[in-house]
């Protein structure tokens, strides 16, 4: 009888092993899916960024960028870019912005003349940063499914380091 109760404890002992090992596979499996959702969120995002960045006009004394906020808005990037294709910086020059709301709100602005028209590019953005040397701009980027909670196997945070030159900036 001994012996039949320890082959039982046993394979309890095996089985719920195995049932662990499966939950913690498939957390993880999640985890990196979420990973992958975000990251396929914030690609399109720097990649849009970067374009833009490469399209921006200007010279020392009228810079192609700014950080003037938007209202409501945390962090605003400013790109003057050449939409009158005449290749140099004129009145006929858009500024483009994006910028990071309160609410993890990430905002695309076609032209930042008009705040009214934008377009919402995401609502899990947790930073936005951006930092500008002569003719290069570099951009951090960080999502999270939930944005108000904190980092764990459910809640990833993904974070998009880029940089991206002025092509069409003089700066002599």
């Amino acid at each position: 009888m001994i012996e039949l109760i320890l082959a039982l404890l046993l394979l309890n002992v095996v089985i719920l092993t195995g049932i662990s090992m499966e939950f913690g596979a498939r957390r993880i499996f999640s985890a990196t899916d979420l990973e992958s959702l975000l990251m396929g969120e914030l690609a399109p995002i720097a990649s849009a960024i970067t374009t833009d960045i490469n399209r921006g006009i200007g010279t020392t004394s009228s810079l192609p960028y700014s950080t003037t906020n938007i209202g409501g808005c945390t962090n605003t990037l400013r790109i003057r870019t050449d939409a009158d294709n005449d290749g140099q910086v004129s009145g006929g020059d858009v500024w483009v912005a994006y910028c990071r709301t309160t609410a993890n709100n990430f905002r695309y602005y076609p032209n930042a003349a008009s705040t009214s028209t934008y377009t919402t590019l995401s609502d899990r953005i947790t930073q936005f940063t951006r930092t500008a040397s002569n003719d290069w701009m570099t951009i951090v980027l960080a999502a999270r499914v939930i944005p108000g909670s904190a980092i764990n196997l459910t809640n990833p945070e993904v974070v998009i380091n880029s940089s991206a030159q002025f092509r069409s900036a003089s700066f002599q």
